[in-house]
């Protein structure tokens, strides 16, 4: 379900799990619209993203993630009870089906992964996986 901005921001938890549950039990026919719902996704919980686009030649580099965005991750320390909070900077690469990362994207996701970069890479496969990764880092 697409909803505006400014109004997806605005959902309450309940209101974003529901529409969340519909994006899962939506059947995804092509890898659009798997990006078409982690859009959805990331634009109810406020997360501001780069996406490469699919309906034209890359003028990226080749290799370049799908979603790009970086997440505050909070803990708290457990000896002085101090709230932490953490960037936690996402790449995720959407596929289909039967399909693999190129050897451009995964030679990418690589070096991405790697000190002084320090990306967390994702392969992104479904719905249910996507919110799966946001639920990992407490959102």
């Amino acid at each position: 379900m697409k909803l505006p901005l400014h109004l997806a921001e605005k959902l309450d938890p309940d209101s974003r799990r529901a529409l969340d549950r519909q994006a899962c039990d939506r059947i995804l026919t092509c890898e659009g619209d798997l990006h078409e719902e982690i859009r959805g996704i990331l634009n109810r919980r406020g997360i501001i993203y780069f996406e490469s686009r699919m309906d034209k030649r890359t003028t990226q580099r080749k290799g370049v993630p799908d979603f790009i965005f970086s997440v505050a991750v909070t803990s708290v320390d457990g000896k002085t009870e101090a709230v932490l909070s953490t960037a936690v900077p996402q790449a995720w690469e959407c596929k289909f089906g039967y399909k693999k990362l190129t050897p451009e994207q995964a030679g990418t996701f690589a070096a991405m992964s790697r000190f002084p970069n320090c990306w967390r890479t994702v392969e992104i496969r479904s719905v249910s996986q996507a919110l799966q990764e946001l639920s990992s880092l407490g959102l």
